[in-house]
This record gives structure tokens, C-alpha cells and sequence, in this order.
């Protein structure tokens, strides 16, 4: 069974994950994102709320799994997810607010403490503490959270996530490393932060395909296989609801609509073979 500092991390991660996630979608409504300590256009903010919502399946399945093994892939995910938008963040001091605001209101009254500046510190806190609980974690049961028994995926299966795995951690590292590269990559226009700031979600799921590839019970990639179709469907979704922004229809954006269609596709055929396999 999961360790109550696993259940804590799965937790804080799906509630904050699923904060992230509503109000970027909602954020063109609301005139500001309590979710998010930058700004960031309508697209990018729903595509990083896919990102976001992705996540929180897999935070919340983690939380409900009856095994170490079953949320041994999410661990890694939190961490990845976390640590690299930490470090990033780091590199892009200057995007965030700090500053500490002078009141000119009610005590309590929320127009004295500015939005950006309760994100900026919240942001750091969360995304500083997570990787760190999530690497204990790992050093204290990475071992005791393997499968014991032998029943991977099929071989078809394994060789398309293995594949999407290698070519989406590719193109993260690049965002990463060379931003200038991925921004011409991109399908539609993005900043530098921007494009480091995808780079570690993008290559959190990227390590999860691969796993899930390499897993040797097949009912460790279920929940895993539920994140990343929920996020390759809203991201579908965020993409075909600003289709006008990603004309003229080109390379990068078939590329970008066909790998997301290609991982949805797979995680629910995974998802679906592992369901059927518990059910026999």
C-alpha cells in the first residue's frame, strides 16, 4: 500500500494540479489566473492547463491505488514535473513579483496583497518541497514499488510508447536547452520562458511513456495511461479551440496534432488492455 507520505504528495499534487488547471482554462474569463504567477495567452494557458490536468489523474488514481507499484510511475512524474518548472523558474527570476506590497486596505482585505506576488512565493514554496519529498520517496521504496510479477505490455504497445517517449523527451530537452530551437518548432508563436517552462512537464510525461514501456506488469501503466490521454485530449481540444492562431496549417502543426492523436490512441489502447486484463 501506498505510505501516508505518498498519499500526502498525491494529494496536494491532484488538488493544486486541478487549481492550475481551471482557472488557466477560465482565466480569459476571470481578468486574472490565481493558478499561475505569469501571464501567458488564452492557447498557452489551456494547453498548459492539459499539462496540468494530465497530472491530476494521475495524482488522484496514485491516491486510490491499492499498490506501491501501480503509482511507482506518477512518483516520477511529480518530481520531474516540479523540479525541472522550479528550475526554470530559477533561470526566469524576473518573470515573477516578489515585491512586498504596501496596504492600502482592510487587513484581511484581499486588494492590499496583489495576486502575483502570493502565486510567486506559493509557486516557489510548492515547486522547491515537492521534488525534494518525491527523491526521498524514491531513495525509501524504489525497490519494495516494483512489480513482482511478469506480464508487460504487448509488444506494439511498448514500441509506440517507447517511441513517443524518446521523440516527446527529445523535443523537451530541446525547449530546454536550446529555446530558440524549439521556438521554431513550435506550432504557433512562443516565448523563450514559455518554451522552458512546457520543457518539464513534457518531459515528465515523456519518462512516463517510456517506463510504462519498460514496466513489467502491465498493470502498473494504467493509471499513467489515464494521464496522458486526458492530457493529449484537452490539448487536442485547446488546439482545434484556437485553430485560427495555428493557421496556416503547416509541418509543426500536423506534426503537433498528429502526436498528440497518436498518444491519445496508444494511452487509451493501454489503458483499455490493462483494464481487460484485470477483469479476465
Amino acid at each position: 500500500m501506498p505510505t501516508r507520505a505518498h498519499l500526502i504528495l498525491f494529494w496536494t499534487g491532484a488538488f493544486f494540479a486541478g487549481w492550475v488547471a481551471l482557472f488557466s482554462y477560465v482565466a480569459h474569463l476571470m481578468g486574472q489566473n490565481p493558478g499561475l504567477p505569469f501571464e501567458a495567452p488564452p492557447l498557452h494557458l489551456r494547453t498548459i492547463a492539459s499539462l496540468y490536468a494530465g497530472g491530476m489523474v494521475m495524482m488522484l488514481l496514485s491516491a486510490r491505488a491499492t499498490t506501491l507499484s501501480a503509482s511507482r510511475i506518477s512518483v516520477v512524474v511529480a518530481g520531474l514535473f516540479t523540479g525541472f518548472l522550479m528550475l526554470v523558474s530559477i533561470l526566469h527570476l524576473g518573470m515573477f513579483d516578489f515585491a512586498v506590497p504596501k496596504p492600502d486596505g482592510p487587513l484581511w482585505g484581499i486588494s492590499w496583497l496583489p495576486l502575483p506576488f502570493q502565486v510567486s512565493w506559493f509557486w516557489f514554496a510548492l515547486y522547491g518541497l515537492c521534488p525534494v519529498v518525491v527523491a526521498i520517496l524514491i531513495r525509501r521504496h524504489w525497490h519494495a514499488a516494483q512489480g513482482a510479477r511478469h506480464d508487460p505490455l504487448p509488444i506494439v504497445l511498448r514500441a509506440v510508447l517507447a517511441s513517443l517517449g524518446l521523440c516527446g523527451g527529445t523535443f523537451a530537452l530541446t525547449l530546454l536547452v536550446t529555446p530558440q530551437i524549439g521556438e521554431l518548432l513550435w506550432p504557433w508563436p512562443i516565448s523563450t520562458f514559455l518554451a522552458q517552462i512546457y520543457a518539464g512537464p513534457f518531459l515528465a510525461f515523456a519518462v512516463a511513456a517510456v517506463m510504462m514501456a519498460m514496466a513489467k506488469d502491465r498493470a502498473d501503466t494504467r493509471i499513467p495511461a489515464a494521464g496522458l490521454a486526458v492530457f493529449a485530449a484537452l490539448a487536442v481540444a485547446a488546439s482545434l479551440w484556437h485553430i485560427a492562431i495555428l493557421q496556416p496549417i503547416g509541418p509543426a502543426q500536423i506534426t503537433w496534432l498528429g502526436f498528440l492523436a497518436l498518444l491519445f490512441g496508444t494511452a487509451t489502447a493501454t489503458w483499455h488492455n490493462t483494464y481487460q486484463k484485470a477483469i479476465k
